[in-house]
């Protein structure tokens, strides 16, 4: 009897796994009450355009299916759980592309996506992160696809660009993480066309929203701007909006924030992102501790080096062609947003792009404390 493929394996507990978390958002998806924001995003499927006064037209897209059963909650969150199970199913195949291709490795980076608390609300609840995720998800496989040898797929990697622009305008920060990843791992294709004509890509999917942009006073990314920009002594990009729609969060007569309230509020906002990661914290911990705890043993003899019996082979690392693109995805939205925290205060939900790279370069070192991960996520 042969013995059995360990890949085959490993993905036959992906896909239950993905079935699984499936099966939880259709049940949540049908029981809990649709918020005031979804409510707002699903009347907007009710018309579609190529914008609207604060989003680009991707979240309406995902509430599309309210209009299969009106009055449905299920129905209406429909596009929603689909979009999260694609976006698993993305992931699990981008983590194959980094190393993570057998053993736990795997099923640990998804269950940490799936079940941090952006994780779990995003293939529930109806927001425009969630068709961001599925396009940043699908932007990191093509970006690593093209820097292994096929850079003919830095055009599929605009493509999937220019739908997460047309989801969030924060897709535009997966831009300086593809060009670390190519300056670390495959300077040479700068000088092809491959990724010049994958950001002309990305721009003439995103153009129809522009054009919609034009036709209406900009009033989406004026809004955006506003609103994300926003200090207690003003908007640092000025907005022309009327006063009743850029709200009282932005009214000049608040004093500016000293040095220590710029302290804060970045401390603020790192503490919020480390909260989001919830019972899983617990897992990292031990797996941290296990990592650099400080040992002393003595050297062995020679003679007894000679007679112990060969290690067993290590489960596979992460590519070194993944290792820039992962470390940048994980590192540049927590940063960049860090520095808005110093000015502003970033909504929790902003950097959470970060986690679907953060979560396979964890992985590894959580395989010891791989039961605390499964007790966690539970």
């Amino acid at each position: 009897m042969s013995n059995p493929d360990p890949a085959a394996a490993t993905t036959r507990h992906l896909i239950v796994l993905i079935l699984l978390f499936t099966l939880w958002h259709l049940g949540l998806a049908r029981l809990l009450p649709v918020t005031q924001d979804e409510a707002y995003y699903f009347d907007w499927a009710r018309t579609l355009s190529w914008g609207y006064f604060d989003h680009p037209p991707g979240v309406a897209l995902l509430g599309v299916t309210g209009l299969l059963a009106p009055g449905s909650a299920l129905a209406a969150r429909l596009g929603t759980v689909i979009a999260g199970t694609l976006t698993l199913i993305v992931l699990a195949a981008f983590y194959r592309r980094c190393g993570l291709r057998q053993g736990s490795a795997p099923l640990i980076a998804l269950v940490l996506v799936a079940t941090t608390a952006p994780g779990l609300a995003g293939g529930i609840l109806t927001t425009p992160d969630t068709a961001l995720a599925l396009c940043w998800a699908l932007g990191l496989h093509e970006a690593l696809a093209a820097l292994q040898g096929d850079r003919r797929r830095w055009l599929t990697a605009g493509l999937a660009t220019g739908l997460g622009l047309l989801a969030k305008y924060h897709m535009v920060l997966i831009g300086p993480v593809f060009l670390w990843a190519l300056v670390r791992s495959d300077p040479k294709a700068l000088r092809t066309p491959w990724p010049y004509l994958g950001g002309l890509l990305a721009l003439l999917v995103f153009s129809p929203h522009l054009f919609w942009g034009a036709d209406n006073d900009w009033v989406t990314m004026r809004f955006q701007f506003s609103h994300g920009f926003a200090t207690e002594s003003g908007p640092l990009v000025t907005s022309p909006l009327p006063e009743a729609i850029r709200g009282s969060a932005v009214t000049p007569t608040e004093p500016a924030l000293t040095l220590a309230g710029r302290i804060v509020g970045v401390l603020t906002y790192l503490g919020t992102q480390v909260a989001l990661w919830g019972f899983l914290l617990v897992p990292i911990a031990a797996a941290l501790f296990l990592r650099y705890r400080p040992t002393a043993t003595a050297p062995e003899p020679e003679s007894m080096a000679r007679d112990l019996p060969p290690a067993a082979p290590r489960s596979p690392d992460i590519d070194t062609m993944a290792l820039p693109l992962l470390w940048a995805g994980a590192l540049f939205p927590l940063a960049f947003f860090a520095v808005i925290a110093a000015l502003s205060a970033p909504e929790a939900n902003w950097p959470i792009v970060y986690l679907l790279c953060a979560a396979p370069l964890l992985a590894a070192a959580l395989r010891p404390v791989r039961t605390w991960v499964w007790v966690a996520a539970g």
